[in-house]
């Protein structure tokens, strides 16, 4: 559901955009700039999504075994003890 909204985002702004120009024979290089920077965004940030979402799966048994091992020392810690220490 994100991803169209997103989308319709990014399709009302190019219409935005795209209302002011009054000649299509002759677009400014700020709009053709503008539409190509909203259409790599939308590329570039698919793209990384993937690598992350690939990067989190990869590592998602690293990421088991080191809560694992936060839980067992925690579990450990006197933490009554090291307030009155620390205070």
């Amino acid at each position: 559901m994100g991803q169209l909204m997103e989308c319709r985002t990014r399709t009302s702004q190019v219409i935005s955009e795209l209302r002011h120009v009054s000649d299509f024979s002759h677009i400014q290089n700020s709009v053709i700039a503008q539409m190509n920077d909203l259409a790599f965004k939308a590329r570039n940030n698919g793209s990384l999504q993937k690598m992350v979402d690939k990067r989190a799966i990869a590592n998602e048994e690293l990421y088991e075994k080191l809560e694992k091992e936060a839980a067992d020392v925690t579990s450990k810690m006197d933490f009554a003890k090291l307030a009155e220490t620390h205070k």
